[in-house]
């Protein structure tokens, strides 16, 4: 585990590695297992889990689990909070073990009243009274009963009820079974200390997350009031009263999927197994879904000067490279689910309004990867204007990636994926396509020039295009559209009003190439395509007043061969 993790996961919660007697949990039963008084969540599944609780010695030894933890490898840390003793071991193993349970049969319930007064009632309703014998009152599948005419022997079956004459039953017994425990062995640093002694037990597990999601409510004048909330995935055990730390930020597990082999999951052949896989599991832990990690928006920082208002979360807290809110007093049965409410505040936002117009596939190309397309796929792939918002992030916390339901006016308007945002950042969120602001593309074949290029031995074809891009404001308001245009080929010069940049062909080009499809995406393209052609962009900032129509014009070529 990465040695930053070990650093916060210690400073995040000190109660674990320092003595706290006067938090200590008394255990109606020490058998049961401590209870899990606190536990650091990260989004990726993985979760710093703290039990502590007082159990009685026998013999300086403790069971303090039966029901084992599964510890990431090397994450399992046991302790004694007690003063004036020290953990000498920790053993997990097979056990034979008593617990106290409620009788389940009836052989149970006669087994544990030996000696009471009973009235028995046959199937065949015959009735009559006695005591149950004082030793071993059932011999194989034999009842044996004092009556008066003296000793009756009763085959078990026979029994259809049983009346206890002079007080309720014992209805509890205790049965000794053999489980996989964990056991502390303990000595002494001071003689006088008492019998009760607290532990602790520290472990990274995997069963336990969290999801964020967002209500944002835009006001149409400027003002957003964001909604933060939790949801809590409990696979992991039964929590009560439990202190739970959200983690925002990206966590490193190096030994991410392999278990402790203090979990009795694995035999020494299994983990020297996983060990031998440890590049693979690396590798395949450096990549999860945006959800579950984060997603940097690219839109700058700037100061956080002036605070948000409405600022709610109180129990935030900054540590290291991470983001921490605390949530008391859960109590979350293993299985079960719970959304919990992290806070509110204000922020200010700006409407935006953005044309991306992806590359327009050559007609070589097109012609041999979509030749069925229907008339309802070309109007579906028209551009249109997105109409956005952006979040200036005034607040001394970050926005995680999450799940975003945008509300105008108490109606649903969007849903979209707020990518995270630091404190002082600008996001981004994608609310509808702007119907009223119609778009019109035109590109045309102007000439060609046969041998116009010669790369390798080999001979390339430039074709010459123009194109212009038509915009109709049909609104009544005033609005500022940032135009996207991108080509294969290269741009014969800078447009005007236009900036001109030639993008890397290693970078992720998705809203380059539009809709990853056969056919749109350029990794289906021959190689000498990227060879002699480059991807370009050029971008406009069009302000478009009420009823207003504004036309771009560019050229452009590229080479085939």
């Amino acid at each position: 585990m990465n040695i930053l993790v070990l650093v916060f996961l210690f400073i995040l919660c000190p109660r674990q590695f320092l003595l706290a007697q006067n938090e200590a949990t008394q255990l109606d039963d020490p058998q049961l297992g401590l209870p899990v008084r606190e536990l650091v969540v990260f989004k990726d599944g993985h979760a710093l889990v703290h039990h502590q609780g007082q159990v009685v010695l026998d013999d300086n030894k403790a069971i303090a689990f039966q029901d084992l933890p599964k510890p990431l490898m090397g994450t399992f840390w046991p302790s004694v909070r007690t003063p004036g003793w020290k953990i000498n071991s920790t053993t997990a193993g097979w056990r034979m073990v008593a617990e106290d349970r409620n009788v389940s049969t009836l052989a149970e319930l006669i087994l544990e009243n030996c000696g009471a007064r009973v009235m028995v009632t046959e199937k065949d309703d015959v009735r009559y009274s006695g005591r149950l014998l004082k030793a071993d009152a059932i011999v194989g599948t034999i009842v044996l009963i004092e009556v008066e005419e003296g000793l009756k022997t009763l085959p078990i079956a026979r029994i259809r009820d049983v009346t206890f004459l002079d007080a309720k039953p014992k209805r509890k017994r205790v049965f000794k079974e053999r489980k996989r425990v964990l056991a502390y062995s303990l000595s002494q640093e001071d003689e006088n200390v008492a019998g009760k002694v607290e532990l602790g037990l520290s472990y990274v597990s995997s069963g336990f997350r969290w999801i964020p999601n967002y209500r944002i409510e835009v006001d149409g004048e400027g003002k957003a009031l964001v909604h933060m909330r939790a949801t809590l995935v409990n696979d992991l055990r039964d929590l009560d009263d439990c202190l739970i730390q959200l983690v925002v930020g990206v966590p490193n597990f190096s030994f991410s999927g392999m278990a402790d082999p203090m979990a009795l999951a694995y035999g020494v052949q299994q983990v020297g197994s996983q060990l031998s896989n440890f590049a693979s599991n690396y590798d395949s832990n450096m990549f999860s879904n945006a959800v579950r990690t984060q997603v940097l928006n690219p839109l700058p920082v700037a100061s956080t000067t002036a605070p948000a208002t409405g600022y709610q979360f109180g129990a935030g807290k900054a540590v290291e490279d991470f983001y921490v809110f605390s949530v008391p007093g859960i109590t979350l049965k293993k299985n079960e689910r719970m959304s919990v409410a992290l806070g509110s505040f204000e922020f200010n936002y700006s409407d935006h309004y953005v044309l991306d117009i992806p590359v327009q596939v050559p007609g070589e190309i097109r012609s041999n990867y979509q030749p069925n397309r229907t008339q309802w796929d070309k109007l579906a792939s028209m551009p249109k204007v997105m109409h956005q918002i952006r979040l200036r992030n005034r607040s001394k916390i970050p926005l995680t990636t999450a799940p975003a339901l945008i509300f105008s006016k108490g109606r649903v308007v969007s849903q979209s994926l707020l990518r995270y945002t630091p404190a002082g950042g600008l996001c981004s969120l994608d609310l509808s396509k702007a119907i009223d602001i119609h778009v019109e593309k035109e590109d045309f074949e102007v000439g060609r020039v046969a041998d116009a290029k010669s790369l390798g031995g080999r001979t390339y074809h430039q074709v010459n295009y123009s194109g212009r891009v038509r915009l109709a404001n049909h609104d009544n308001k005033k609005i500022v559209v940032e135009v996207n245009r991108y080509l294969v080929g290269h741009m014969d010069e800078s447009p005007e009003g236009g900036e001109r940049h030639t993008l890397s062909p290693f970078d992720d080009l998705d809203t380059v190439f539009g809709p990853t499809s056969s056919g749109s995406s350029h990794r289906g393209w021959a190689s000498w395509w990227r060879q002699v052609n480059a991807i370009e962009k050029v971008s406009w900032t069009v302000v478009l007043d009420p009823k207003q129509e504004r036309s771009l014009g560019y050229t452009w070529h590229y080479y085939w061969r």
